[in-house]
């Protein structure tokens, strides 16, 4: 214990991820982290992570796609991927970013709107609604909820980078 507690002095504090329900069940079910209750299926089956290995893969194979520039492609396979996982957010996330590139706006909106709603600090989506709303000319909602990232994260540069291209 001295010994951690040596090796610990001058580190910076633990800080609280900001990772969405899922995930977090995912990594108590892999027992990463400590946590409460995983969810089961109807029949009280406990979910297995590696059963949705492909759809990880897929969505690993549609974030090189749009690396690439092929976002149509991208946004087929999040899709397919959505209609196995609906609630990914990975996958909804990336497809948010799909829409937005296609010009498909009112759609990033929507996804970024609901992932906003079930987790309303998620910085990656208020970032994205904030770069898609400063598109659009919208500068006080710009501004808006880039203080409402900046109010969980203080050094999130592209927040104060969104703030001073609004001003």
């Amino acid at each position: 214990d001295a010994l951690r507690e040596r090796g610990a002095e001058g580190a910076p504090a633990p800080q609280e991820a900001n990772l969405d329900t899922e995930t977090m069940q995912a990594l108590a079910s892999l027992g990463y982290v400590a946590g409460g209750p995983v969810d089961t299926d109807a029949d009280g089956v406990r979910a297995d992570p590696k059963d949705m290995l492909e759809v990880y893969d897929e969505i690993g194979v549609a974030a090189g796609t749009m690396g690439q520039g092929d976002h149509a492609g991208a946004v087929g396979r999040l899709e397919a991927v959505l209609a196995k996982d609906p609630g990914n957010p990975q996958a909804r996330f990336l497809l948010a970013a799909g829409y937005e590139k296609l010009d498909r706006v009112a759609e990033a909106r929507a996804i970024l709107d609901g992932i906003l709603k079930e987790d309303p600090e998620n910085l990656r989506a208020l970032i994205a609604m904030a770069g898609i709303l400063a598109k659009q000319g919208e500068s006080d909602l710009t501004i808006a909820i880039c203080k409402r990232t900046l109010a969980r994260d203080d050094r999130n540069t592209q927040a104060m980078a969104l703030i001073a291209d609004a001003l």
